[in-house]
């Protein structure tokens, strides 16, 4: 105080008083006094929803469908008056080559594995969207996109379609657990009919993208997986 006293008798009538009455209160330089309990709520809030906040993991996300054995392909499957399908597959892609060689089922399963690497139950809403990659085969076959593989040909091509699969609530998810999600039946024929025959031109929807995201109890988002399936076409 006394300094401050000293430098305002010595600068007096200069007009710096102003100065050091605005540099005291305002500068740059000093560093203000800050409340104590002015952000501690907060601090404590996300460390303990941090610390809270289950640890889950998306394990896989992958595609069935029921198609038919291999036996019964081998005695013969009559498209008109087929028998059951009585065999559970997992689809690494749908191919329509005008058998049943190559699975290329109406509808499609999403099989979800959801594991607990935390400490504590988890109380889990698990949802499930999916879109398209629709291109045309012209787009494909020219300009820079010919002779190119399909990932590659497909890169600009922006996602669409979107589509709800579902929404499953999953409770009391306990540590080291693993639980199987399914989101059943999703009728992909409805999609592919739009553009069949050349009901859309030339387009086609070429890949088929899940998106699954868990959200907490309190509704955070605590995992997010997605999986891509390729749609190729018959000639």
């Amino acid at each position: 105080m006394k300094l401050t006293k000293l430098i305002v008798t010595l600068l007096a009538g200069t007009g710096a008083i102003l100065a050091v009455t605005a540099m005291n209160r305002n500068s740059r330089y000093s560093t203000p006094t800050k409340d104590p309990s002015s952000d501690s709520g907060t601090a404590a809030k996300d460390r303990s929803s941090t610390m809270n906040e289950p640890k889950i993991t998306i394990d896989s996300v992958e595609f069935f469908a029921w198609w038919w054995s291999d036996t019964q392909i081998a005695a013969g499957i009559d498209i008109k008056n087929s028998p059951q399908k009585d065999t559970y597959v997992q689809l690494e892609r749908w191919q329509n080559l005008g058998d049943a060689e190559v699975p290329h089922p109406d509808r499609v399963d999403v099989v979800c594995s959801i594991s607990n690497r935390g400490e504590r139950s988890a109380n889990l809403t698990i949802f499930a969207t999916g879109d398209f990659k629709v291109a045309s085969y012209g787009n494909l076959e020219t300009g820079d996109k010919k002779n190119k593989a399909l990932d590659e040909a497909l890169e600009s091509i922006s996602w669409s379609r979107q589509k709800e699969l579902g929404v499953q609530v999953v409770e009391g998810v306990g540590p080291g657990e693993t639980r199987v999600v399914k989101f059943k039946e999703f009728n992909l024929r409805s999609v592919l009919d739009e553009y069949s025959a050349g009901r859309n031109g030339d387009l086609w929807p070429w890949k088929f993208r899940v998106r699954v995201e868990v959200k907490s109890s309190v509704g955070l988002e605590i995992a997010r997986s997605e999986k891509i399936l390729d749609l190729i076409p018959g000639d």
